[in-house]
């Protein structure tokens, strides 16, 4: 490492297998994303109307939901929960803000998950995986 030549090639391989890394995890997508879905519901104001069906719109296109309520600055909100294979967040994604444009969505990676209701059909869909 006494040439900066030498620097030069071991810095732009490291960098180059880091980012083919980085691009063949995103393709494998292994594991699961959470989504923290906020929306404000207001039956009185019609641009909130269609939050208050996110939940059901969600669990009709094969996703475990499960619903809060909750207290925001502006009035009362709900929070979802969705828990998702990573192949599934861009397009969960989509579909949240196709239904809910104006819901603020966290999405986090679980470390470790315990029990609890999965969806068949997300897991049929995203993973080939056949229930009898």
């Amino acid at each position: 490492m006494n040439s900066p030549l030498n620097v030069a090639a071991y810095a732009i391989g490291f960098g180059v297998g880091i980012y083919i890394g980085i691009i063949i995890e995103d393709k494998i997508a292994l594991g699961y994303v959470n989504f923290q879905v906020t929306v404000q519901i207001d039956p009185q104001n019609p641009v909130h109307a269609h939050n208050e069906e996110l939940a059901e719109k969600l669990r009709d296109l094969g996703y475990g939901v499960t619903v809060s309520r909750a207290e925001g600055r502006a009035g009362a909100r709900l929070v979802l929960s969705i828990l998702a294979p990573r192949k599934a967040d861009r397009r969960l994604m989509e579909q949240i803000k196709e239904i809910s444009p104006d819901a603020f969505i966290m999405v986090q990676e679980p470390v470790q998950l315990s029990g609890g209701f999965w969806s068949k059909e997300v897991d049929r869909r995203y993973h080939g995986v056949t229930h009898h």
